[in-house]
């Protein structure tokens, strides 16, 4: 539905993440898709996605990353997940509610329940 967080219309960065372009062959190389301008690594590319092309990204749009902790992804890396961890830095009571209302929020707008095709989903 149109007030879905998750949909992909709405992702802010989707569109730029599609018009990233490694140079095959060459593991540093990266080529941005909209203007054909060519960077030495990702980071590059990023910077230059931000700073010339954001009118190709939606009025409004989300940052999925503001929703990691549903799917459990915040920490990419292996290494800092498992040092996180340690120091039990990950899950506090007030970073896990926060993330609970985000997730219930999120999955209102997504599949509402006064809608027959969300009730049927299971």
């Amino acid at each position: 539905p149109r007030g879905c967080p998750l949909d992909p219309e709405r992702d802010l960065w989707g569109k730029h993440e599609k018009q990233k372009q490694r140079k095959r062959g060459s593991g540093t190389q990266w080529t941005c898709g909209l203007d054909g301008k060519v960077f030495k690594s990702e980071h590059y590319l990023d910077l230059h996605l931000e700073r010339k092309h954001m009118n190709e990204t939606p009025r409004g749009g989300i940052c999925l990353a503001h929703y990691c902790e549903l799917f459990d992804v915040c920490a990419g890396d292996a290494k800092f997940r498992r040092k996180q961890k340690e120091d039990g830095s990950d899950c506090d009571n007030a970073t896990m509610a926060t993330a609970r209302n985000r997730c219930e929020e999120a999955m209102m707008r997504c599949f509402p329940l006064d809608q027959e095709v969300s009730r049927k989903l299971h």
